[in-house]
Formats: C-alpha cells, structure tokens, sequence
C-alpha cells in the first residue's frame, strides 16, 4: 500500500514494505506491542487486501528470536505466530509465511551458514551463504524451522499452519 502525496493510497502489485508487515511476528511476541500488529491488520483489511506476507523467523542473538541458537525454537515467539494468525483469519486475511531470506537482519542464512561454521570450529567472519562451501547443516537450521511451522496446528485460529 502506498500512500500519494495528496493523502490518498494505492495498492500496487509487487510493493513489499520492510515495516510493520513483515516484522509481524516478531513485534506480537511482546504483548505491548501487539496493538502495533493489529492496527496493521486492520489497515491491510480497510484496503481490500487478502493476504500478507510475513515473515515466520528471526534467527540468531536478534530481540524476539524464534530460533535464538541452532535448533532451538523459543515458545513464546512461537506462541505468537499462532496469536498472529488467529488475528489475522479473524479479518478475512491470509498470511503467506516466510521462513528465512539472505540478509543479515534478523539472522536468516548468514545466520544459519555461521552457526554450522562454529559448529565445526571454524572462523566466522563474514559469511557467505551463497558458497558451495556451505556446510549442510546450515540447511538443517532452516528445515527445523520449517518443518516445525508447517507441521503445527494453531491452537487459537482452529487450523493448521499450512493452510
């Protein structure tokens, strides 16, 4: 949604705000910020939107991880996905879940590619997720994570994740 110069706005396809929609979950996982989440849901629904799309990760020593260190899913970030799509499905919208990106913000493969590196005693540095050097176990930091979401049911929605 982008709003013009003369206080009007627009839906235009293929615009991916970087704030608020796709912090979502993140920013739900602190119940005072959850009034933030809701205003964004309700705004998406005032301009005829369907679905967002929203980010179901945030790896590594980030505020509000879901994957704080490799393997491990914090709960209560967790908890907050499920309370996010039950919001969402109560508006009439869809959430389209990703699960990780190429950036450094808020851990993703860089993250996922340092962690393995540390597991084999390897120096960090910068790190370059693109390399076929990527050690395997990388991946299998994104698939814990992916698999756990996709295979959860929301408690508070009454559907599963996938759906």
């Amino acid at each position: 949604m982008l709003e013009g110069s003369a206080g009007g706005t627009a839906n235009k396809p293929g615009v991916r705000p970087y704030h608020p929609y796709l912090t979502l979950q993140t920013r739900g996982a602190d119940p005072n910020l959850r009034p933030e989440c809701t205003a964004v849901l309700d705004a998406a629904t005032a301009a005829g939107l369907t679905v967002i799309r929203t980010w179901a990760f945030c790896d590594g020593p980030q505020w509000n991880a879901l994957q704080p260190s490799p393997g491990v899913l914090d709960e209560r970030v967790f908890r907050s996905l499920d309370w996010l799509l039950a919001e969402a499905a109560a508006r009439g919208l869809r959430l389209l879940l990703v699960f990780t990106n190429y950036w450094r913000d808020y851990g993703g493969m860089a993250q996922y590619v340092a962690w393995a590196r540390q597991q084999r005693g390897e120096q960090v540095g910068r790190v370059a997720w693109r390399s076929a050097r990527s050690p395997p176990s990388a991946a299998a930091c994104w698939l814990l994570l992916a698999a756990t979401a996709c295979h959860c049911w929301s408690d508070l929605a009454g559907y599963p994740f996938w759906d």
